[in-house]
């Protein structure tokens, strides 16, 4: 008998991810986490946050002390 897990084709995509725009005054900031997860076990939901910062700081985004994203992998490579 064989036994497949479906986190056998998970991906881990928690951590931080940051980017800036070219001009210098622009840059946004995602910060994922495992939701739900089971220790040992690749995580399949993810909540997050978002920070965007535009013309140098005179136009801010952010999400604050509650999730602003839930995401969810439907495929592999796929989340909703």
């Amino acid at each position: 008998m064989l036994f497949v897990s479906p986190d056998v084709f998970s991906q881990d995509i928690s951590g931080s991810y940051r980017w800036w725009v070219d001009d210098g005054e622009s840059s946004f900031v995602i910060d994922l986490s495992p939701k739900n997860s089971i220790r040992g076990s690749i995580p399949t939901s993810f909540k997050g946050e978002h920070c965007g910062v535009y013309f140098e700081g005179k136009r801010m985004d952010c999400s604050y002390e509650e999730y602003s994203i839930a995401l969810h992998k439907v495929f592999e490579n796929v989340f909703s």
